[in-house]
């Protein structure tokens, strides 16, 4: 993204425009903004075969009041996601496993514990966008789902303050950590509590 000046914007931090990599996609610059709301952070994202992602939580700063978009560009049915309700021991039992397929958009809630995997022989291919929560965007996703359903999803208790260390607010910052504080409420602390956080066995993988 770019800055309204023309210089790149490699921080977190709004306002995103589209760069002129993104004006030579215009399918995909129309498929960003079809969502009705801003684009933030927008990006494709690879997944290698065999490869996976281990369980965590998408708690940096930004993330902190955004949707998180996935849309498919390649991917297989041996390609899942796998989603937990607790955050400390991660069990079989207590885990969701979805593939996300290749014929929509797909939201899930990225606070809760999650971890990918991908067994196939194919490389995986993801746009992923997150947008702010505003707009036509909750009827985008909610709508024609039962209300019973949806209050159950939002049931759960984020906190109200982010806390995060340093290094990585300076990074979504570029640098400018009182900015992020002022955006995402933010706590600094010597170090992400998010580290080395979840147990996990070691047969996860193929329970």
């Amino acid at each position: 993204m770019e800055n309204p000046d023309g210089s790149v914007n490699n921080a977190l931090i709004p306002p995103f425009l589209p760069t002129e990599h993104l004006d030579k996609l215009p399918y995909t610059k129309e498929l960003i903004y079809s969502f009705g709301t801003p684009p933030h952070r927008t990006r494709f994202t690879l997944m290698l075969p065999g490869s996976k992602i281990t369980p965590h939580r998408d708690l940096q700063p930004n993330w902190f009041n955004k949707v998180r978009v996935h849309i498919p560009i390649q991917t297989h049915p041996d390609v899942t996601f796998h989603i937990w309700e607790e955050d400390e021991t991660l069990t079989p039992e207590d885990r969701t496993d979805v593939h996300f397929s290749a014929d929509g958009a797909w939201v899930f809630d990225t606070w809760r514990v999650h971890a990918i995997t991908n067994f196939s022989d194919v490389p995986r291919i993801h746009l992923i966008v997150d947008l702010e929560p505003r707009g036509d965007l909750y009827s985008l996703m909610f709508d024609g789902i039962d209300r019973k359903k949806i209050d159950q999803t939002f049931s759960y208790q984020y906190p109200s303050t982010y806390t995060t260390d340093r290094e990585t607010l300076e990074w979504l910052t570029a640098k400018q950590p009182e900015i992020g504080v002022a955006l995402w409420n933010t706590v600094v602390v010597d170090k992400n509590p998010q580290v080395g956080r979840y147990q996990y066995a070691t047969e996860f993988w193929n329970s």
